[in-house]
């Protein structure tokens, strides 16, 4: 029988032909990861047509040694793992979801890739707003946004090395989107108190379980209920998001979508994007990537369009001087920060000027006046050959 495959593989998670791939550690990990070392393998699910599984371990040095082969069992009245599957931090846990065989219920699901033991965690529904499921940075804490009878919303805390879990929000509003601060100290969320009032960007201290500090989104124009993406800074002083992502809007465009950035300290609120003022007020969509290159500079992936214009950019936010530098404006659509060497890189597969199809290394330079890339041209890929799996 052929099996379907839930491959995976740590830190980056790239959809390519509806494989999802992650890298996992099968030993001691060693840090930094720069390539494939001892004590790291590839771990995928194969799931065989009558509904068994194994779960297989590869060395990516040795691809055609035997692999090692554990025995996964699917629960019974559920469908196999889906795609929807995140590695912990360490390498050592996968947390999944599979769908009842009736579709009406949801289970979450932890695998221990070194020795196989499941445990079922949570059963219900999960939001489908923001990021419901996230590993905390240092891999002991899983936090996960459910939606409770009744259809109140709250994040709970799974602590892996004790196997309890903790209801964090615990209140009568919902909850939606999870950010971590990378010391795993503090969770950054949107509070909903009611379907038609503002909401609150709220950060959470894990220590006391509490709200420590609180900014009321409706000091943004015309933010509705649908701010998402809260991205903190490593040091934790700042939190970066976008001001409306339309989930629940019949079209995004009626609700500009900006990029702030806010901090809880000082208690001050930036906008770092302007795209109302460069469509000169006209009717707009905008997606965006949000990316820390230090703790003062925010790269943003900027992708907007009009009814008449289409624009990708990336920026720099230096949040100390308050400064927004365009750092790629000729259409790059694919970009990530590769967080060892430091550097930005660039890809445009369908523009037709001189960077169609180029893949460029950038590296950030700083002055007085404004941060600028120093790019490399690495190669000219195919575009069918690299489709769109940069991450």
């Amino acid at each position: 029988m052929r099996p379907s495959l839930l491959i995976m593989r740590l830190h980056k998670f790239s959809f390519i032909f509806l494989v999802l791939a992650l890298l996992v550690a099968t030993g001691l990990f060693p840090s930094p990861p720069l390539s494939a070392q001892e004590g790291y393998g590839y771990a995928y699910l194969a799931v065989f047509e009558n509904q068994t599984a194994e779960l297989r371990i590869v060395d990516p040095t040795n691809p055609n040694a035997v692999a090692t082969r554990r025995a996964y069992t699917v629960p019974a009245g559920w469908n196999p793992p889906d795609l929807q599957a995140f590695v912990s931090p360490t390498g050592e846990w996968v947390v999944y979801t599979l769908h009842a065989l009736d579709n009406r219920s949801l289970l979450v699901q932890l695998l221990n890739v070194q020795s196989g033991e499941t445990r079922e965690i949570a059963q219900g529904s999960l939001s489908q707003r923001g990021q419901s499921i996230v590993w905390s940075p240092d891999g002991r804490v899983l936090t996960l946004n459910i939606v409770q009878d009744g259809g109140d919303v709250d994040i709970y805390l799974y602590s892996v090395a004790d196997a309890t879990m903790v209801n964090l929000t615990n209140d009568d509003a919902n909850q939606r989107d999870i950010a971590w601060s990378a010391d795993s100290n503090r969770i950054a969320t949107f509070t909903e108190p009611c379907p038609t009032c503002a909401s609150r960007l709220e950060i959470f201290n894990i220590s006391s379980n509490q709200p420590e500090f609180s900014l009321d989104l409706s000091l943004i124009t015309l933010e509705g209920t649908e701010s998402c993406n809260p991205t903190f800074s490593p040091d934790a002083r700042y939190v970066g998001f976008q001001s409306n992502c339309g989930f629940n809007a019949a079209a995004r465009a009626d609700f500009p979508n900006e990029v702030y950035l806010w901090n809880p300290v000082v208690g001050s609120l930036e906008q770092v994007t302007n795209v109302s003022a460069e469509v000169g007020g006209a009717r707009f969509s905008a997606t965006y990537n949000l990316t820390w290159y230090d703790a003062q500079t925010l790269l943003v992936g900027v992708n907007y369009e009009t009814s008449t214009t289409q624009n990708r950019q990336v920026l720099s936010y230096q949040a100390d001087q308050k400064r927004v530098s365009a750092l790629a404006t000729e259409g790059a659509r694919l970009w990530s920060l590769d967080l060892l060497s430091r550097q930005v890189i660039l890809f445009d597969p369908q523009t037709t000027g001189a960077r169609q199809g180029q893949l460029e290394v950038a590296t950030l330079d700083f002055t007085d006046q404004a941060a600028t890339l120093s790019t490399q041209v690495v190669s000219r890929p195919v575009e069918a050959e690299i489709g769109y799996g940069l991450q």
